[in-house]
């Protein structure tokens, strides 16, 4: 099924874009990431997927506060065969007017404190959709993070197999050397060896 995408509606998307309404949403978040790293057992990639779903309810709230007065309702997917945040039309029958999927992954950094990523999904993953690629990690105790938004083609989209495990995988290099995203929170930059990278930061 083929939903209407968020950079459909530019000032829909401008809204998305609020750096502001990111930081606001990521400090609600590092509080539930606080309480899951007390619990040693958890993986990063279990924190990953929580912080996926808690970054959605609470970018959902922060945009419905901050725009209120507008013609838009913005809500987290009610099951797993619906988009990750939904826009919806307040008026009339609710109809849906953007969708976006949101994808995160911890970052690995090298000396320079210069982050790279590898963001996973399923097969359903493989298609064309606006998506927020969110990325973390913990300098000094504390969290910090990177938010890019990118519309992606099919074609973006890789294959990786390791063992048993098969993945659809978008990396740092493809997002950045393609001109895929908007940055929203932190910095792109280049490494020593002039490879595409970010950097992170606190909110």
């Amino acid at each position: 099924m083929n939903f209407p995408q968020i950079s459909e509606t530019p000032a829909l998307l401008d809204y998305f874009l609020d750096d502001e309404v990111w930081s606001i949403a990521l400090r609600n978040v590092e509080e539930t990431v606080k309480v899951l790293r007390e619990y040693k057992g958890i993986s990063t990639k279990t924190i990953s997927e929580v912080i996926s779903g808690v970054v959605a309810e609470e970018l959902s709230r922060a945009l419905n506060e901050k725009h209120e007065l507008a013609d838009y309702f913005f809500r987290i997917g009610s099951n797993d065969n619906e988009p990750d945040m939904v826009v919806e039309d307040v008026n009339g029958d609710r109809e849906w007017k953007g969708v976006v999927e949101i994808k995160t992954a911890k970052g690995s950094a090298d000396t320079l404190r210069n982050y790279c990523a590898v963001w996973r999904g399923g097969r359903l993953s493989k298609r064309d959709g606006d998506y927020f690629f969110v990325s973390y990690d913990y300098v000094d105790g504390a969290m910090q993070w990177f938010v890019c938004y990118c519309h992606v083609k099919k074609s973006n989209w890789n294959h990786t197999k390791q063992g048993r495990y098969y993945a659809i995988t978008i990396d740092t290099p493809t997002l950045i050397g393609n001109h895929l995203g908007e940055v929203v929170i932190g910095a792109l930059s280049w490494s020593s060896q002039n490879n595409q990278r970010f950097l992170i930061e606190a909110v």
